[in-house]
């Protein structure tokens, strides 16, 4: 507008209106100033008030007017008072608007001081907005703390964790899946596959990753070779991540099984062995029965024959069936069910005898040593089981060093604690002191795929004449019987490690065993003897009669029961097999001293019934005999009982 052609009343109308207008956009502002929630304030380069909001009047109890003048600074906390000046100063020398936050007295505030021009340009003035973030800021820092506390799960947590993008690219991996490639949270973010794994590892999970990334749940076991040259066992569940219906990435949920793979192999293998046992103590039971007739009928051919050439055969029946008995026994022993006959053993002593008999049968290339560091030696077992145990250890060790070498028996005390043990035991065993006998070789070594197997009834690698199978077989029973356990190590062309842990027991408690009867002793009482196989029941009817006795025979409990109701005045002594149909020993023991309290009774059994002795013993049972047994054993049984005073 060309002012120059306007009158004076145009004019000052004119000026009158530019003043509304003004006024009016001055009105509007402080409008919009009082209506924000935000501080807001006018301040001169002095730092004094030109200028506040109706939110910053309430602040201070203020009256808007009232604080027009006062001093900004005065009203501030004095700790940021030097911090918002070097700010105002920054905007008065740059002519830039500055933001900044600051913190005090529990309060955040999101700062913004921006200049106020005058007509020529120059700052005249400064604004200063300042927002309350307090409520944000506390949201913030309880995001972050509820983060850190769910990473810090996330990083205890035994499974491997991580989240993958559809780059390949780590964008989250857990403490455990770190430490497997030796990396750290931070460093393995923005790292892809190949970089973290390794190639072999990605080339060889490549199609796993490629079906979770087309949308795909993937779960599978694998045992993979880590960048450590360990081969580790895994079970893995890939879970693909989708994001407006497309997969983004997926999640890795890792679990390393490899110890559980081997608690679970170790476990089968036990269950195995218990199934082979029961196997093996029913084949066993069975033999001695057979055993017992050809021994029993074997004892009364020596008795009658007097041809040296006849006297020699018989001889020879007897030795094969004796060895055929030591057979079953190992096989009962392998079963756990074999008759026990436990004492205090002094180990050293069985170490000494063993070692020296392996002297006189190993080559003569074979050296033998003794290491015996054991402090305590004692142990509560059978003897000659025991012995038989390192005795099968001791000739299985000669047989692998053909070309000749060294065999250490070498014994120690060694602490199990619940749960911590450095000995790689295959029996479970309870926390205690053990004694320790190894026995290492320098021979040919066992083949890691039939390291499974060897205690195994039957399994062997030897020649048909060389053996049965049944040597290590028989130890492994013989260990578990005694509440025991083994170890083996072995490398193929380095040799083998047979380790035994036995429990220590009280020095004190070692005793001498006494001697076994074998005289042959006669009588003339009534014998009723009960058997449920028949070649047992007809060679104990011979053989007790060729000793003197009167015998009934019967073939099983319900049979001796009705017998004994009616003849039980004429009967001094009852035989019973322990393991028979209809009635167990037990049931018709139990009916016939209900007939008669003073019923005199020998349990004969083929099983170990140690277990069940005791409490027969307490209800009457006078003696127990084990099949196969010879003349002299039960003449002497029979005596034992019927000569014993009441």
């Amino acid at each position: 507008m060309n002012y120059q052609n306007l009158t004076r009343d145009e004019l000052m109308r004119e000026i009158e209106a530019r003043d509304r207008q003004a006024e009016a956009a001055t009105v509007s502002l402080q409008a919009f100033a009082d209506a924000s929630a935000d501080l807001m304030m006018a301040i001169d380069a002095e730092g004094n008030l030109l200028h506040v909001n109706r939110t910053l009047a309430r602040r201070y109890n203020k009256d808007q007017q009232e604080l027009v003048g006062t001093n900004a600074w005065s009203l501030i906390a004095p700790e940021l008072t030097e911090s918002r000046q070097k700010h105002v100063a920054m905007v008065h020398k740059t002519g830039q608007p500055v933001r900044f936050e600051d913190f005090s007295r529990g309060t955040w505030l999101d700062n913004l001081v921006f200049p106020i021009f005058d007509e020529q340009g120059g700052v005249k003035a400064f604004g200063i907005v300042a927002r309350d973030i307090t409520a944000q800021r506390l949201q913030e820092q309880k995001l972050r703390d509820l983060q850190t506390e769910q990473r810090l799960i996330i990083d205890h947590i035994p499974t491997l964790i991580a989240f993958v993008d559809k780059q390949k690219r780590y964008r989250f991996a857990n403490k455990a899946y770190c430490d497997l490639f030796k990396t750290t949270p931070d460093a393995i973010v923005g790292k892809t596959l190949e970089e973290v794994m390794g190639k072999y590892l990605c080339d060889m999970l490549a199609p796993k990753i490629e079906k979770t990334l087309m949308g795909q749940i993937v779960e599978f076991e694998t045992t993979p070779m880590l960048p450590d040259k360990m081969f580790r066992q895994f079970h893995a569940l890939y879970i693909p991540f989708k994001k407006d219906r497309f997969t983004d990435g997926f999640f890795a949920f890792v679990n390393d099984i490899t110890e559980q793979k081997k608690k679970e192999k170790e476990m089968r293998q036990l269950e195995k062995m218990e199934a082979i046992g029961q196997l093996a103590g029913g084949i066993a039971h069975d033999f001695n029965n057979q055993l017992a007739g050809i021994l029993g009928y074997n004892d009364l051919l020596l008795r009658f024959l007097e041809n040296e050439k006849l006297v020699k055969y018989a001889k020879n029946v007897r030795v094969a069936a004796e060895r055929a008995a030591d057979l079953t026994a190992k096989l009962l022993a392998f079963a756990r069910k074999g008759n026990d006959t436990f004492a205090a053993v002094d180990f050293h002593a069985i170490v000494a005898e063993v070692a020296n008999v392996t002297e006189r049968i190993a080559d003569k290339r074979i050296e033998i040593t003794q290491e015996l560091s054991a402090k305590h030696s004692i142990v509560l077992g059978d003897s000659s089981q025991l012995q038989n145990a390192v005795l099968n250890m001791a000739i299985n060790a000669i047989d692998a060093m053909p070309e000749g070498g060294r065999l250490t028996f070498k014994t120690d005390v060694v602490a199990i604690t619940e749960g911590v043990t450095t000995e790689k035991t295959i029996i479970p065993i309870p926390p205690g002191q053990y004694f320790k006998i190894a026995l290492t070789d320098t021979g040919i070594g066992i083949d890691p795929e039939i390291q499974g197997r060897i205690f195994e009834p039957f399994f062997t690698t030897k020649p048909v004449d060389k053996g049965t199978g049944m040597g290590l077989a028989s130890v492994f029973g013989t260990v578990e019987r005694h509440k025991g356990s083994l170890s083996v190590f072995s490398q193929v062309g380095m040799g083998s490690t047979f380790t035994l842990y036995l429990p220590l027991a009280n020095k004190s408690l070692i005793s001498k065993s006494s001697e076994i009867q074998r005289d042959i002793l006669t009588g003339s009482e009534h014998i009723l003897f009960v058997d449920d196989e028949k070649v047992v029941r007809e060679m104990g009817a011979d053989m007790l009669a060729e000793l003197g006795y009167q015998v009934d025979v019967k073939k099983d409990g319900a049979e001796a029961v009705a017998f004994y109701k009616k003849s039980w005045r004429d009967i001094h002594l009852v035989i019973l097999d322990m393991t028979m149909p209809v009635m167990n020993g037990r049931e018709v023991f139990k009916k016939m001293k209900a007939i008669n309290p003073d019923v005199k009774v020998i349990i004969s059994s083929g099983y170990d019934i140690s277990k069940e002795s005791q409490r027969l013993a307490s209800e009457g049972v006078q003696a127990f005999i084990s099949k196969p047994y010879d003349t002299g054993q039960i003449s002497a049984k029979i005596r034992n009982v019927l000569d014993k005073k009441k």
